[in-house]
């Protein structure tokens, strides 16, 4: 028994031979259908009217690339490759100069090394046992600083010592507060003090103290002549021997009277002169203690604008003569040096211009051109692509720091010209020659286009400053462009 609601399938073999004989033509019409079709489908696909060829093989319609005239500020500017670096590089060059104990002036310690991050009041050399100590400070040492010294060198030395929290307030001069500060940095820093004036205030002392007892014996003195005035007035007192004396009594009197004030007025005078000898004395120790004190030696400071500052040469070694730079500190904040350019390159660059500093990241930081320096061509270089044998480094300094290390490549915008106020402006490839051979714009208004003559002016930023028969918003022609068309189809 079968299932009635199970599928039947019935043998080919059990098919009746006459059956089988009947649908062998139907099966045969079925093939040659399906063979017709498929040759039309190819023909269709392979065979193609003339006018269907000259279609698939025509150009892509034209479309125009338009734009609009701008009313906005345009700047022309330089771009430069540039990396970042601390903003003042200091060369520490030694004379000679060292202790006055010292027989020879020689590197005899190295206290850095290449790379190192140094700050304010760190010793970088010693030159025959004396320091070179590192201070922040724009104006270099030019002259070593005595007890009493004044002039922009002493404020600049006060204003380090108390960024360094070693003095608290200014003084006028290289005074005694100053010196002060000036010992306990060395003290701290483990070397003995310069000091001036030792000698010349104990010799002072000495004529003070002479003076004073001069004085003292002098003072003595007219208290003795007083006395003895005094006694030669008395009433009855027997005169002084004196070379009137035979003259009669009330004669010798008188004669020992003037003789006891002419010796008052002498003893008198002999103290007012001691009196001034000790003035003078005095005043000779005041101004010998004045000059006395501690000394800084020019050779034992080294100014860098700010710090920490980086040293990035090392070029001296212990036992070298103390001659020539020894080392190179660069310091400040991270400022955008450029690459050598040629000087074509750097036409219209000056000081003063602004400019921006574009990182990574895309961030613009406003900036200003610091410096141009125009230096000779690399000995790898002789001649640049210009022939000429200069070559140019701009360096840009940031209105605000920028993040990153030392040696980050960034590229550096100078803004060499500026409109500075909005002018109609039209993307550069908007200009060209008319068929008068003179500078126009071509404007398109629904959907025809005419030729405006133009004046061009300044060019920044793939925009140009026009003046002409224009006004902003209108649309502009900057090219035709081909519409996308379906591929052809494979022959």
């Amino acid at each position: 028994m079968v299932d009635s609601d199970d599928e039947v399938t019935t043998p080919l073999e059990a098919v009746p031979e006459d059956r089988r004989r009947r649908l062998r033509p139907v099966a045969l019409m079925t093939v040659i259908a399906v063979a017709f079709l498929a040759v039309g489908l190819l023909a269709g696909h392979f065979l193609r009217s003339p006018a269907q060829r000259q279609a698939d093989t025509a150009p892509p319609p034209v479309t125009p690339l338009t734009d609009t005239v701008a009313n906005s500020v345009v700047a022309e500017s330089v771009p430069l490759g540039a990396s970042l670096e601390r903003g003042t590089r200091t060369d520490v060059t030694l004379d000679g100069a060292s202790g006055e104990d010292a027989e020879r002036s020689v590197v005899s310690g190295v206290r850095v090394k290449e790379g190192q991050r140094v700050s304010g009041g760190a010793v970088l050399l010693e030159i025959s046992g004396r320091p070179v100590i590192l201070l922040p400070g724009a104006m270099p040492a030019y002259r070593t600083l005595n007890p009493g010294d004044t002039g922009p060198d002493v404020t600049q030395l006060q204003d380090a010592l108390r960024s360094m929290k070693y003095l608290s307030d200014r003084e006028t001069g290289f005074g005694p507060d100053t010196q002060d500060a000036v010992s306990r940095l060395y003290r701290r820093l483990g070397y003995t003090l310069t000091t001036v004036g030792a000698d010349e205030v104990k010799e002072a002392r000495a004529a003070v103290s002479s003076a004073q007892q001069d004085v003292t014996s002098r003072t003595d003195e007219v208290e003795t002549a007083r006395i003895a005035l005094a006694r030669a007035q008395r009433p009855g007192s027997e005169p002084a021997a004196s070379s009137s004396a035979s003259a009669g009594p009330d004669t010798s009197r008188a004669d020992g009277i003037a003789d006891a004030r002419r010796a008052l007025r002498s003893a008198q005078r002999s103290l007012a002169q001691a009196d001034q000898a000790l003035t003078q004395a005095s005043s000779t120790l005041a101004a010998a203690r004045s000059k006395a004190g501690v000394v800084l030696p020019r050779s034992e400071v080294t100014y860098v604008p700010s710090v920490p500052a980086t040293v990035t040469a090392l070029s001296t070694a212990i036992g070298k003569d103390a001659t020539g730079t020894a080392l190179t500190l660069v310091s400040g904040a991270l400022v955008a040096t450029s690459e050598a350019l040629d000087p074509t390159s750097a036409t219209g660059i000056r000081v003063g211009q602004t400019a921006e500093i574009v990182t990574d990241d895309g961030t613009r930081h406003p900036a200003a051109v610091t410096s141009v320096t125009t230096t000779a061509a690399s000995s790898d270089d002789q001649q640049n692509q210009s022939g000429s044998d200069k070559q140019v480094t701009v360096v840009v300094a940031p209105g605000s720091p920028v993040s990153g290390d030392e040696g980050t490549q960034v590229r550096v915008v100078v803004h060499t010209a500026s409109s500075r106020t909005p002018v109609l402006n039209v993307p550069v490839s908007a200009v060209a020659t008319g068929p008068q051979g003179d500078t126009v714009v071509t404007v398109v208004k629904n959907g025809t286009r005419r030729f405006v003559p133009v004046v061009t002016g300044l060019t920044g930023d793939g925009r140009v400053q026009i003046t002409g028969d224009v006004a902003e918003g209108d649309t502009v022609l900057i090219g035709d462009a081909a519409q996308t068309s379906p591929t052809p189809s494979p022959r």
